[in-house]
């Protein structure tokens, strides 16, 4: 079994953290973090094939939608990221990883905080959606307490049921939809 980066709580204090926008110039940072925070998946959770980072492209494009935050230290190294897209009136967290040797130090909750701030101050906006492990500590749980609820299947949201279907398609397991509404 995998050990769990985040069995132990690490202080914040000394992690000066600020989440910004991302930029185009952010993209191999980005895809650095994402093949990082990999490692610390199970080859039978996250098969090596899938362990892939997101492509350049696809990254540039969700950048230039505006819904991609990153998270930083105080000398500007990126720590984390989450990426989002609107899809109808829900932002759809389609991406949020954190370095491993920055987890359990509020990164990620910084960043998830980002995210639902935007969905908050947007008229459009009615829900927030996402697909995660559903039995890792470290996705569904932590999801669940920032008041994200499991739902049966996509629950009615088509672009839950294609992300599951698709997941399912390339050999990931034990996957869940989850959803909190924007305000």
């Amino acid at each position: 079994m995998t050990p769990n980066p985040f069995d132990a709580e690490v202080p914040a204090a000394g992690l000066v953290v600020t989440v910004r926008a991302a930029r185009h110039e952010d993209i191999p940072a980005l895809r650095r973090i994402e093949a990082d925070a990999a490692t610390i998946f199970a080859p039978s959770d996250l098969p090596p094939a899938l362990a892939q980072p997101m492509a350049a492209a696809e990254l540039a494009r969700v950048i230039d939608g505006g819904l991609v935050w990153v998270a930083q230290d105080e000398r500007g190294a990126a720590l984390g990221f989450v990426a989002c897209e609107t899809v109808a009136s829900a932002l759809h967290v389609l991406e949020m990883d954190v370095v491993p040797s920055a987890a359990r130090r509020g990164v990620g909750s910084r960043l998830l905080q980002q995210a639902i701030t935007h969905a908050e101050g947007a008229d459009a906006i009615e829900v927030i959606t996402l697909t995660t492990f559903s039995h890792l500590p470290w996705n569904a749980p932590f999801y669940g307490r920032y008041r994200f609820r499991r739902l049966v299947a996509g629950g009615g949201f088509e672009h839950l049921s294609a992300a599951l279907s698709g997941e399912s398609a390339r050999g990931l397991k034990d996957r869940v939809a989850m959803a909190r509404k924007a305000a």
